[in-house]
């Protein structure tokens, strides 16, 4: 038997390998990533991302985002954020970033008939039946402006926006303001039938 032969297993030297990634939906300003609690870059654009600082094989790896980006204001998660270096560099590690969106809520008043609808931008409808806190459909993406204006006035009354125009920065829009007037008086009517004679 050859029991002469000698084996020898040792760790890569440190720095062999990269981390890194894609980043995409990418319009913000401000995103920073980070690669085990520290190793930060800034990320300004789509595309490709490599860490400085490289990692020994069997080294681990956990890739987080340290600030959101703004401006507008968006939301990024990653896939295959952590793991192990197993012999090669790492370049799946995917960012996607979406922009966050808020509701346009209009608080309406003094309403007291029907046919009153509310549109904002031109063309998200809501129609109103009562007094209160209304949200439109379509929320907005951070940095859009919004325009809340009348449609259609109610029945013998006239309403009026206030605070109507402005930008999503960051939060949902409640200070939309709808008043109705008290349109002062009624109409009072009725049917008549049988009538043969003149006079009435």
């Amino acid at each position: 038997d050859v029991t002469s032969v000698l084996v020898s297993c040792s760790t890569l030297t440190a720095g062999e390998y990269l981390v890194g990634g894609t980043v995409s939906g990418l319009i913000g300003t401000g995103l920073v990533l980070q690669n085990n609690a520290g190793d930060d870059i800034p990320v300004s654009t789509d595309g490709s991302f490599t860490f400085p600082t490289t990692l020994a094989d069997a080294a681990s790896y956990n890739v987080t985002i340290k600030s959101q980006p703004d401006n507008p204001r968006q939301t990024c998660s990653i896939t295959g954020s952590a793991g192990v270096i197993a012999g090669g560099h790492v370049s799946g590690i995917d960012v996607k970033c979406f922009t966050n969106t808020y509701t346009v809520k209009a608080k309406v008043s003094g309403l007291k008939a029907s046919g009153l609808v509310l549109r904002n931008n031109g063309g998200d409808y809501t129609g109103i039946s009562s007094n209160g806190t209304y949200t439109f459909a379509i929320a907005l993406p951070d940095g859009s402006p919004y325009a809340v204006s009348i449609k259609s006035q109610p029945d013998g009354q006239a309403c009026s926006v206030s605070n109507a125009n402005g930008t999503v920065t960051g939060q949902n829009i409640t200070d939309v303001s709808v008043t109705c007037n008290d349109p002062g008086f009624y109409k009072v009517g009725g049917t008549v039938s049988n009538l043969r004679g003149w006079g009435l």
